[in-house]
């Protein structure tokens, strides 16, 4: 691809939508489409770096918006090469509904903090197998237990190595008892705990056999479960960046250590993700070491910037907005102070002045349209 074919493609981009993007970028199917749209991003990054040069020119920062945009877009062409932007359209087979621990908490969940993220990947594709069916006769994709002694008739659904558990509620609706990893000599013990689960949950399963067949409780239960879905393939799909380049682009000065540390205690409204249980970061003073041709400084910026790695392409854009309301609140604070500072300086007869031009102005009908 040529400079001026790239150049082609990055103003189209820059008049496109997000929702055109699609139709604008090389098809992936196109030989050496990653290499085109990586030469794109890189394009794209770099006239994100010329228009933060401009508007730190600028007094006013006119340029956030633009700004915000092209992160945007950059974003999703990173999204776009790793096919993140495209959902398959499959047909629903089966409704999951889960079931809960006695804090009211989804088993499901509750085992996913045992198993390791590297698995995350196959926990979904078996999940969505339990949702858009496999076919059952396919006994490496799913299974029904028998002569275990099981209090319910017990579907699985298998991936390599995972396996989730179901019975059936009524017809094509499921419920989720559990999910665990596989090991070659846990197989026992996992018929055991399983066994041991479904007595526990004995009682919840006879109850939502019943509600099930009362349309109001079967819509508030089918709700919730969506909901929890929803919550589990966020967790499933968490993609944490761990490449320099990623965030550079979107922290290509750093990012200052006290607006850092402001988001971290939460003095600001912010986003879900961060509370002090899910944000992945501890930043404290570097210790005291010598290394040679890092000054304290850089030391410091590059553990705040290592930290970014723990989340994900979304999480950073999030940060990205934070850090921008922040910037932006300290500007308007800093001008509030200026004029302060500046009345507190006036001579009483330049404060009677400024109160007859203010009253002047305000009884002015050209001067307020002004």
């Amino acid at each position: 691809m040529t400079e001026e074919e790239v150049k082609a493609y990055v103003a189209k981009i820059e008049t496109s939508s997000l929702d055109e993007l699609d139709g604008v970028l090389p098809k992936l199917s196109e030989y050496n489409a990653d290499i085109k749209i990586n030469k794109i991003c890189d394009a794209l990054a770099e006239n994100i770096k010329t228009l933060r040069e401009l508007n730190s020119e600028n007094d006013n920062h006119e340029l956030d918006s633009d700004i915000h945009d092209l992160e945007e877009k950059l974003m999703y062409c990173v999204k776009y090469i790793k096919g993140e932007n495209k959902e398959e359209k499959r047909e629903v087979v089966h409704q999951l509904v889960f079931a809960k621990t006695p804090a009211g908490k989804p088993y499901f969940l509750a085992d996913l903090k045992s198993i390791p993220e590297e698995v995350y990947g196959e926990v979904k594709k078996t999940l969505e197998n339990a949702i858009y069916g496999v076919d059952m006769a396919d006994n490496t994709k799913a299974k029904f237990y028998t002569n275990n002694n099981f209090p319910f008739k017990v579907l699985e659904f298998k991936g390599y190595q995972v396996r989730i558990f179901t019975t059936m509620l009524k017809d094509n609706i499921l419920c989720v008892v559990g999910v665990e990893i596989k090991k070659d000599n846990n197989n026992q013990k996992m018929v055991d705990n399983l066994k041991f689960r479904l007595s526990k949950l004995s009682r919840q399963i006879n109850d939502l056999k019943d509600m099930v067949n009362m349309p109001k409780k079967r819509e508030e239960i089918f709700n919730d479960s969506n909901n929890i879905l929803v919550e589990i393939m966020r967790i499933l799909n968490r993609e944490p960046v761990v490449n320099d380049d990623e965030i550079e682009e979107l922290f290509p000065e750093g990012l200052d250590e006290g607006v850092f540390k402001k988001i971290q205690p939460l003095e600001v409204d912010a986003p879900e993700i961060f509370n002090k249980e899910s944000l992945p970061v501890n930043i404290t003073e570097p210790k005291k070491i010598r290394r040679r041709g890092l000054g304290k400084k850089t030391i410091l910026k590059n553990q705040i910037m290592d930290s970014l790695k723990g989340l994900t392409v979304d999480e950073l854009l999030e940060v990205k907005k934070l850090i921008n309301v922040l910037n932006s609140n300290k500007e308007i604070s800093s001008s509030i102070e200026t004029m302060y500072r500046g009345f507190l300086n006036m001579t009483d007869e330049e404060l009677r002045d400024f109160e007859d031009s203010i009253k002047y102005f305000k009884n002015d009908e050209i001067g307020r349209h002004k």
